[in-house]
């Protein structure tokens, strides 16, 4: 075999697999003096393809600097969004001490300390507090570095920047012919924290204290910061032909004449705001789009097929269970519970109906012309989807089907959705569900047999009337009622003796406290306390203060 030539290497094996070699296994082989080759393996599918047209290919020459294999060793600009951390009033940051970290994490925590020293991205702090650091294995063995935010995110003011919603975003997508998808290199770390603010990002190790002068992973308004600066970069394109979600940024064209522009000012806009692009998972003039888990292409829109590979080969769970036990008598019952198809007097009524009634016949005529899908004839009867036999009503049939099911030995007086389940694996009618929930609600052996699972309501007494004005009162909301001068609900107060009502405006999340308060301003200070106060359950009324 000549240096440089392909070789192509079949990986099929009877058994159901390529054969897998423990280093062990590997070992032994070079003991043995065994042939033995090396092959390194490259994926190219997140490689530039050989066919993006010339034209794209001239504009990533022009920006191959915006796309470098790692960020630059130096802090991104200042912008006009930077991650601001406001926190509730009266809170601090807070102090912990270091997490027990093993050996091999140590080795690995000052590696990865010292790159982001020299990067920039962090430098000792002398803050009073921070936050432990900890490891989390990625699918390659290898460990990512994580800042347990918890504490102060939990006295952090969250920041209600909308995400985009999903559906919007694949609308804009929908009718688009080129798609070039860019993902920006470590996203996170090209946004600035707000001056003042790195003290509270501090973070405490083995071996210091560090703060991030960029923008880290596990702060609560951080895609939120990022959403708000791609929005602002891009505000002047965006849904015309640019979609961003968080660091995933879409650009969109009917035309390749028009994608190259497009592309062409994308590039113009991260230039601008320093913002580099991860080459590797990038994807440039193409015919569809992999986008959040969905494939869009043509107009179409489908799930991506690798997103839910695990599932659809999820095996189903079985619990074998005990061999070569002695059948009993039950293991030999007669397969009854199962719905047939009705023969004899039932079937030629069927038939017989389908002459009398007006909307059959016209479905019969539909059916043999072929100009229905929906039905269709076989030995002179109507069936529909999942060859369901479509019965009329006609001669009190779909009556008799249902006690049929219903009724029977075999059916045993199941409930509603039983019941409705058997009929309809064989037959249809419209309102089909609406006629056997109101059979089943009637039938007397059920009402008389079936034993209720909620718990008993007690014996229900009239409440005494009431002898003078304002004795007692009755209170309510009303609720869901659209906002006015800050109040979303009505607190009502009925006087039970003359039916006097008073009408007070309330907050929509307004407390048991709240209510008291309301009640005796109101109330209270105009009638005096009443004897008794009825209401419903709510927490508001049945709550402590």
């Amino acid at each position: 075999m000549e240096k440089g030539s392909p070789c192509m290497v079949s990986t099929v094996s009877k058994v159901g697999g390529p054969p897998i070699l423990s280093a062990m296994q590997l070992k032994k082989g070079f003991k043995k003096g065994e042939i033995t080759y090396l092959a390194l393996l490259q994926d190219e599918s997140t490689s530039e393809r050989e066919d993006v047209p010339p034209k794209i290919k001239e504009v990533l020459e022009e920006n191959k600097d915006m796309m470098p294999p790692e960020l630059p060793k130096q802090l991104p600009p200042r912008r006009k969004v930077d991650h601001k951390i406001e926190l509730e009033s009266g809170a601090k940051p807070p102090a912990s001490t270091p997490y027990w970290m093993a050996p091999l994490e140590l080795e690995e925590l000052k590696k990865q300390l010292k790159d982001l020293l020299d990067a920039g991205f962090i430098h000792p702090s002398k803050a009073p507090y921070g936050v432990p650091v900890l490891f989390q294995k990625k699918h390659d063995g290898s460990l990512r570095l994580c800042i347990d935010y918890r504490a102060l995110n939990k006295v952090t003011i969250k920041n209600k920047y909308p995400i985009p919603l999903i559906a919007d975003l694949f609308d804009q997508l929908g009718r688009a012919k080129w798609f070039s998808k860019l993902d920006l290199r470590s996203g996170y770390h090209q946004v600035r924290i707000a001056d003042g603010d790195e003290p509270k990002t501090t973070c405490v190790t083995r071996y210091g204290s560090y703060e991030w002068l960029v923008m880290p992973f596990g702060l609560t308004n951080a895609p939120a910061t990022f959403c708000t600066l791609m929005n602002e970069i891009f505000r002047p394109y965006l849904d015309r032909f640019v979609v961003v979600y968080l660091d995933d940024i879409v650009v969109y064209s009917n035309t390749l004449e028009e994608h190259v522009e497009h592309l062409r000012t994308v590039f113009k806009i991260l230039r601008e705001n320093n913002l580099y692009v991860k080459k590797e998972k990038c994807s440039f003039a193409r015919d569809e789009v992999h986008f959040l888990g969905h494939i869009i292409k043509d107009g179409t829109l489908c799930m991506d097929q690798g997103k839910v590979k695990a599932i659809k080969e999820w095996e189903p769970p079985n619990k074998s269970g005990k061999t070569n036990v002695v059948a009993d008598a039950l293991s030999r019952k007669a397969k009854l519970a199962a719905i047939s198809m009705v023969e004899g007097d039932i079937m030629h009524t069927i038939k017989e109906g389908l002459h009398h009634d007006p909307l059959a016949k016209k479905l019969v005529e539909l059916a043999r012309e072929g100009k229905t899908k929906r039905f269709w004839l076989e030995n002179d009867l109507l069936y529909t989807k999942g060859r369901r036999l479509d019965v009329l009503k006609w001669e009190n049939l779909r009556r008799k089907l249902v006690k049929e099911c219903h009724d029977t030995k075999w059916a045993g007086h199941q409930g509603q959705r039983r019941t409705l389940a058997l009929i309809e694996s064989s037959y249809y009618w419209p309102q089909m569900r609406d006629e056997v929930e109101s059979y089943v609600k009637t039938c007397l052996v059920c009402q008389q047999d079936k034993i209720e699972n909620k718990t008993p309501s007690g014996l229900l007494e009239p409440l005494p009337p009431s002898e003078r004005p304002w004795e007692s009162v009755s209170l309510d909301f009303i609720s869901a009622l659209p906002k006015s001068e800050g109040f979303g609900s009505i607190l009502v107060v009925v006087d039970r003796f003359s039916k006097y009502a008073t009408f007070i405006p309330a907050p929509t999340d307004c407390t048991a406290e709240e209510v008291a308060r309301l009640f005796f301003k109101n109330v209270v200070k105009y009638w005096g306390l009443p004897k008794s106060i009825i209401s419903d359950r709510d927490p508001r009324f049945t709550g402590r203060l």
